[in-house]
């Protein structure tokens, strides 16, 4: 009802209708659960600056989960009818300008803070904070943190308006965060963190899940540098040293989980200890804290929720317990935290499969997992594959590739016959990728994406290409970007290159209509959140290098692609192109082969690199489950 008064009153541009829903605490939460999905990714890896939708989710810097203008941001829309000195206040808070609100706010004594909604100044500030550490990670610029003190202080804006401390934990700003806490009444306070968002999750399971993703553009741009105290007092970060994999600077999983510290979860604790049920905290699917912290490998957060008391054996909707968990993410050394801690092996899910079940045969040696994922056998000839593969060669991809590529597929196949319930039980929930025969052979862009009629229908749409995914967010300004025309683009795919330039675009599906209806959402995750989709096009030998995210479907419309795959413990980012990486490429990986008509599901976390054997059009969806 909160939700329909205030749609309605938005609708008419009627602010007396947000003062009455932001005068009920749980009105506004409910409007936040709304407004604020973007927020449970923004730290993805490969989101684009742009993306406005969703939780426009899966980045730290954000939390599982991206856009560019303020506007676009969850909570961060103005409200409508703003007077010019409320928009000069917005502006200034973003900026961090404290001298300057100062001097705008020296003649107004009393200010009527509900007009600002569910944006305040709070968190424009905490935004612009965000972008001022994108624009440059080794040093601060503005006093935004000083400015929110100075707001809740001296002019009595209420640190719960809009439920800012939501945003502090999504970009892990720890001085803010501490501000807030301090500021805000303990009933509002566990409100807001206790609240479910769009994606389905809390404030407090996004402070105990990884942020590595997200940060790994962070320390990407920060490089060997050390963050310096005033950038490790803010960000609760360590200093981390870039590994060099295969040649390439990288960095793992488990090296960025250790330079995040669960400060964030420490000053939540220290402050509403004694009135936070841990146990009962829990997602959109049952899970507690502790799985949060499992499966993101971070054993020191597993460590600290069992030292507050949290039962190793918890169990989310599906009976699954965080053991399960730790064993699905090939974490050995969580699995024997909470072991230790009095986790019972063999307690069973609702499919009857015990934690050491979910291993698929293997078992922790030493620390590390022996024998990797058993694949099933491979499915006799599919026909629905045959048609496909006929489809593309009349397709005007087509270029040069015979059928000696092979078809390897080191994860389970299924087919279209393949449930929404299937798909969860046997693999969403157990991190599981598949390979997924059929799903998309109803799609217009089947018809409408052929070379000729791609190039006739689109040619004149512009994008930015480079040698990797969203080079700008990793290497800033001097990422090697250009702009061209698609029709420009796949003109120069008959013209191999040793490390081709690749189209990886995270905007023009959810703003080009036509486009966008072309490749709606596979079957298989309509009832899931939709969290980004992104256009990838690239000639033969482009790609992307190993890296890692929220869950991802990417559909093949057509092309060959080889897909190689680590779990979660494994996982690591490489800054360079893909062609160098597979030159030197060691260690043990899964490896699938990627046809026309197929999908691939990646599940959260897993490290994935990808190699086009032939020209490819493809769509990828990351959602929330």
């Amino acid at each position: 009802m909160c939700l329909a008064m205030v749609a309605e009153g938005a609708a008419e541009g009627k602010r007396k209708d947000k003062r009455r829903c932001i005068a009920t605490p749980r009105c506004y939460i409910a409007i936040i659960v709304g407004l604020t999905s973007m927020l449970t990714i923004w730290w993805h890896p490969w989101q684009p600056d742009s993306t406005s939708i969703h939780n426009a989710q899966h980045a730290p810097i954000s939390a599982q989960g991206h856009a560019s203008s303020s506007a676009s941001s969850p909570g961060l829309a103005s409200p409508p009818r703003q007077s010019h000195f409320e928009q000069q206040l917005a502006a200034l808070a973003y900026h961090g300008n404290l001298t300057a609100i100062q001097r705008l706010m020296h003649n107004h004594s009393h200010i009527a803070w509900d007009v600002f909604g569910l944006t305040t100044p709070l968190h424009h500030a905490l935004r612009g904070r965000f972008d001022s550490l994108q624009e440059q990670s080794s040093r601060l610029l503005g006093s935004h943190e000083d400015v929110m003190a100075y707001l809740m202080g001296e002019r009595g804006l209420s640190a719960s308006q809009g439920c800012p401390v939501y945003y502090a934990i999504n970009y892990r700003n720890m001085v803010a965060l501490d501000l807030l806490l301090k500021a805000s009444d303990v009933k509002s306070s566990v409100m807001c963190l206790t609240t479910k968002d769009a994606s389905g999750v809390t404030a407090l399971h996004i402070a105990a899940e990884s942020k590595a993703s997200g940060f790994a553009r962070f320390f990407a741009k920060l490089g060997d540098s050390d963050p310096g105290k005033d950038l490790s007092d803010l960000l609760g970060v360590r200093s981390l040293k870039m590994s060099k994999i295969t040649g390439h600077p990288g960095v793992t999983l488990q090296e960025l989980n250790a330079a995040l510290p669960p400060q964030d979860l420490g000053l939540i604790l220290k402050h509403l200890r004694s009135v936070l049920d841990l146990m009962e905290v829990k997602d959109s699917r049952g899970n507690s804290l502790l799985h949060s912290a499992t499966y993101g490998g971070r054993n020191d957060v597993v460590e600290l929720l069992l030292k507050e008391g949290m039962s190793p054996d918890v169990v989310n909707h599906l009976n699954m317990t965080p053991l399960h968990l730790a064993y699905a993410g090939h974490f050995c050394s969580v699995a024997q935290t909470l072991l230790t801690a009095g986790a019972d092996p063999l307690l069973v899910d609702v499919a009857n499969r015990s934690a050491g079940d979910v291993l698929g045969g293997s078992e922790c040696v030493d620390g590390q997992v022996k024998k990797e994922l058993s694949p099933p056998p491979p499915p006799k000839e599919d026909p629905v594959s045959v048609v496909m593969w006929n489809r593309y060669l009349g397709s005007g991809w087509y270029s040069g590739l015979h059928n000696g590529v092979g078809m390897r597929c080191d994860f389970p196949v299924r087919n279209v016959t393949m449930s929404t319930g299937e798909f969860v039980l046997n693999h969403t929930s157990i991190y599981r990728p598949a390979l997924v025969h059929g799903v998309i052979q109803n799609w217009p862009a089947w018809e409408h994406w052929t070379y000729s009629e791609l190039q006739r229908r689109y040619g004149s749409l512009v994008f930015s290409v480079s040698d990797v995914p969203y080079a700008q967010l990793y290497h800033g300004r001097s990422a090697k970007t250009r702009q061209t025309t698609l029709a420009d683009y796949v003109s120069l795919f008959e013209h191999e290159e040793e490390s081709p330039d690749y189209l990886f675009d995270g905007q023009v599906l959810h703003h080009n209509t036509v486009l966008g209806r072309d490749a709606p959402p596979p079957s298989l995750i309509v009832n899931f959140t939709i969290t980004l989709k992104q256009l990838i096009v690239g000639p033969k030998g482009s790609g992307s290098p190993p890296h890692f995210h929220n869950h991802a479907l990417n559909a093949l419309v057509y092309g060959v692609k080889r897909w190689f795959m680590w779990p979660p413990h494994d996982a690591h980012f490489i800054f360079g192109h893909v062609s160098t990486w597979a030159k030197n490429r060691t260690g043990n990986y899964l490896e699938c082969i990627q046809m026309p008509g197929d999908v691939v599901y990646v599940p959260q976390n897993w490290g994935h690199a990808v190699i086009n054997e032939a020209p490819s059009i493809a769509v990828a969806y990351e959602f929330s489950v």
